[in-house]
């Protein structure tokens, strides 16, 4: 039918001018949503464009021309999506341009463009990486699926400039994210942290500077320091966080087996490898936190070590 298709033209006789041509028109992402659906991402829009290939018998390529449409990711729009694309098998050379044009009542904006390319190989590290990637006004809530782990909600605007270098098994990403109204919730503490910050990227390094965190009733918390990490694994932190007065924990006992408010200042640090992290925090709880441990027994309550009952000339 016209419309929401894709059409295939194949011409083969062995001989340089084969091809084969995939033109789509108005072809529904839904389409696809088996594949993105299990990692949590919802697409939806409508592909039209053309895919071709040639060169069968001899050094095959391909190049793609694409246009999604008003392409919307996990209820996020964003805007129309070209994508250019080219395989170069005479160098294993894949070469990608992205751009997204997204309409706002204040002008349009481009969320979203990356240009580059990668060299394939047999060999992952020895797989050549470049891409220029910068965003504005990126709705971070498209990639919220990623942290679905701890987190329900993570919103916030990105912008800034990358630069990815290297080799597929060992990327590099340089740049600077700044976040306009983060949110992001952490569901086992029940709490929801705003911040306006950046956060600096440099080779195997992310790095905080006096970044703010503010919780739900406008109280600051500062982080400085950074995470290393070793092509994105075996990351180790070196983080160190103060605060007057904060909202650590906002539970109920339908959240946790423990549950409470708890408001406190702190001064502490969180060190070592991800696997064996080391907390060390001197803090002082304030006016209104409240902390609830359920216990059967007075001997359990006896029998746990981080608890220890003091008599009031104890302060």
């Amino acid at each position: 039918s016209e419309g929401h298709s894709i059409v295939a033209d194949l011409n083969r006789q062995h001989t340089p001018s084969d091809y084969l041509q995939l033109t789509f028109d108005q072809f529904d992402v839904q389409s696809a949503k088996v594949w993105l659906e299990p990692l949590g991402f919802n697409v939806e829009g409508f592909i039209n464009g053309r895919f071709s290939m040639f060169g069968f018998d001899e050094v095959p390529y391909f190049t793609a021309n694409l246009n999604v449409d008003e392409c919307v990711v996990n209820a996020q729009p964003l805007g129309d999506v070209d994508i250019s694309s080219s395989w170069n098998a005479e160098y294993n050379q894949l070469s990608l341009y992205v751009t997204t044009d997204l309409e706002k009542e204040e002008g349009s904006v481009t969320p979203l463009m990356a240009t580059g390319y990668v060299s394939l190989s047999n060999q992952l590290n020895t797989s050549d990486v470049h891409f220029d990637i910068s965003f504005d006004e990126f709705s971070m809530q498209t990639v919220s699926p990623l942290l679905r782990s701890f987190s329900s909600r993570f919103e916030g605007l990105l912008r800034g400039d990358f630069v990815v270098d290297g080799t597929l098994a060992s990327p590099q990403i340089e740049g600077v994210a700044y976040i306009d109204e983060g949110l992001i919730k952490v569901d086992f503490l029940n709490t929801l942290y705003a911040f306006d910050d950046s956060i600096t990227f440099s080779k195997n390094d992310i790095s905080f500077r006096q970044f703010e965190i503010r919780d739900e009733r406008g109280n600051k918390a500062f982080v400085t320091g950074n995470i290393n990490h070793n092509d994105f694994s075996d990351f180790v932190t070196a983080l160190n966080l103060t605060t007057d007065n904060f909202l650590f924990m906002n539970t109920t006992s339908q959240n946790n087996s423990y549950y409470g408010t708890v408001l406190a200042s702190a001064n502490g640090s969180i060190s070592g490898p991800f696997d064996d992290i080391s907390i060390n925090v001197k803090a002082t709880t304030k006016p209104g936190s409240t902390l609830f441990i359920p216990m059967n027994n007075r001997r359990q309550v006896k029998e746990l070590d981080y608890i220890q009952f003091v008599s009031d000339d104890y302060y």
